[in-house]
């Protein structure tokens, strides 16, 4: 009897089988495949017959165990309905199958006692280039192959921290190299500061067969030093009852509100209070427009962020203290789960020509990266703000400042001034490309509802008008669709709420019988005693 090596041998361990002898088999393969026609027998006579060659030759019973493993997982070709034929031919053949068999046995037993290793690897754990790099790394695995025969690698890793957190990480698909190369794997979401014991697991498969494998495992530590650590706060947890705690991290941002000279970012901490997820203008835009970065415009995230129906991560920045000052660029990017810039929008109305020059061209090359990009749009908006929302239909809507010249008797010398008030701005983030499918960013605005329509600004602008430079006259803070796209649409009503004013804004989402779309439905309000204009 005599089994063909036809690759659906699984090598267990850390390389327990040898290149030579997987030469050997690639070389012999053709003979073994005709000999097992004429070798072969019944399928249990075969595999006692085997067994027995195994047991009962003496230079190679010291090496049965360490070989057995053959037995067990090469697929054994029996052709029970050929032993007629190899009676009849004689012995010769016989002996060509003895023979074979015995000098597989001896090459078996030849790279057990050698040991060689099918591939070798080695690590490096170093900062992420495109993540935050306080709680992230980029682990590479180097490895050397011994045989030609292994062309596909795949990576995991598990691991704990000092909290007790489990860590799992994965390749998406195998790799493709023969002699070596490298693996990357990213590790987010590991706590600053902590010491993080890995498990490195690499899986090799065969040219020859999906099912035929080697493994390796090796285990490391590593730890985290946070950058810029003594900038991102320092949360201390004072009740952390997990059994009462919805499940997930605790998203929320850290925006000095004016004052650009603190850090400002977007942080995850889990139920201890750890900090296991960081964006900052850092690591956001370092690796496609670093010209942001410049210290003097103290780029910052600000407090609007929102997660969207992709899981991705929408975030709201700004620059030259833009929100506050409204002379300074603000936008929008949307980061992958990991951290990764995927699209910006940056809203470019009645911005200084230096700033918007500045706008990288999309899309823009992510360096460090191979043919990786972000796009970029323009929108048509004056300083973007406070609110950002995903609509059932696709689109965005945002709050953006708007700035005209009022006319008001009342206010005296101070008639035909210009008042900073709100518009809301409905657009559509994205487009197909026309030369594939990947979708890029776009700024096309849909709609625009100015509070200018809805609201009277010399009857309703209750603040000193002397004051220079003067103040808004609403300051919008928050925008709901509920009640015209969402489970209400019949309702027609784009509510809004202003912090200056303190009411709350009902405005026609679209035409109706009752007025047109933008028009004032409804305000609920806070009474003045005195309403003041001087």
């Amino acid at each position: 009897m005599l089994w063909p090596l036809n690759g659906s041998a699984e090598m267990p361990g850390i390389g327990s089988a040898n290149s030579f002898f997987l030469s050997f088999r690639t070389r012999f393969r053709a003979r073994v495949d005709i000999l097992s026609f004429r070798c072969a027998t019944s399928e249990q006579g075969g595999r006692t017959w085997a067994r027995e060659v195994l047991e009962n030759l003496s230079p190679l019973k010291s090496r049965a165990r360490e070989i057995s493993f053959f037995l067990e997982s090469l697929d054994v070709r029996l052709y029970s309905s050929t032993v007629d034929k190899l009676r009849k031919e004689g012995t010769r053949h016989t002996m060509s199958c003895f023979i074979l068999v015995l000098l597989l046995l001896v090459v078996v037993a030849v790279c057990a006692k050698q040991e060689v290793p099918l591939f070798t690897l080695t690590h490096t754990f170093a900062p992420h280039p495109t993540v935050h790099p306080s709680v992230s790394g980029l682990l590479s695995i180097d490895i050397v192959s011994n045989s030609t025969l292994l062309n596909a690698w795949l990576l995991s890793v598990k691991g704990k921290d000092a909290n007790g957190h489990v860590y799992t990480a994965s390749l998406a698909s195998p790799k493709k190299f023969s002699q070596g190369g490298s693996l990357k794997l990213p590790l987010l979401g590991l706590a600053a500061g902590q010491r993080h014991r890995l498990t490195i697991a690499v899986e090799a498969r065969f040219l020859m067969s999906s099912s035929s494998s080697a493994r390796a495992r090796k285990s490391i530590e590593i730890r985290i030093q946070p950058e810029r650590a003594s900038e991102i706060p320092i949360i201390t947890t004072l009740v952390a009852d997990t059994k009462h705690m919805a499940p997930g991290w605790t998203w929320w941002s850290n925006f000095a509100a004016g004052n650009n000279s603190h850090w400002a970012g977007s942080l995850m901490t889990d139920e201890r209070g750890t900090t296991r997820w960081i964006a900052d203008c850092a690591s956001i835009f370092k690796s496609w427009w670093p010209r942001i970065l410049t210290p003097s415009y103290g780029c910052a995230t600000t407090g609007t962020q929102s997660k969207l129906l992709s899981g991705n991560l929408l975030i709201m920045f700004t620059i030259e203290n833009g929100m506050v000052e409204k002379t300074g660029l603000t936008g929008l990017v949307e980061l992958a789960p990991n951290g990764t810039t995927l699209h910006c929008w940056v809203a470019t109305r009645g911005m200084p020509k230096w700033q918007v020059d500045m706008i990288p061209a999309s899309p823009a090359p992510v360096n460090g990266t191979r043919g990786r990009t972000v796009t970029v749009a323009q929108l048509d908006a004056y300083v973007i703000n406070h609110d950002v929302q995903e609509l059932p239909n696709g689109n965005w809507m945002v709050i953006a400042f708007q700035v005209k010249s009022v006319q008001c008797p009342r206010w005296g010398k101070y008639s035909g001034r210009n008042v900073t008030g709100n518009e809301v701005i409905e657009f559509t983030p994205y487009a197909n490309t026309t030369t594939s499918r990947e979708v890029t960013a776009t700024g096309t605005i849909v709609k625009r509802f100015s509070l200018f329509d809805a609201l009277d600004a010399c009857q309703t602008y209750a603040l000193n008008l002397e004051q220079q430079p003067p103040l808004e006259w609403l300051h919008l803070n928050s925008v709901d669709v509920h009640n015209c796209l969402g489970e209400h649409a019949e309702l027609n009503e784009l509510i809004v709420s202003s912090f200056y004013l303190g009411w709350i804004v009902a405005v026609r989402y679209r035409d109706d019988d009752d007025g047109v779309s933008g028009s004032l439905k409804w305000i609920m309000v806070r009474t003045f005693s005195v309403f003041s204009v001087m």
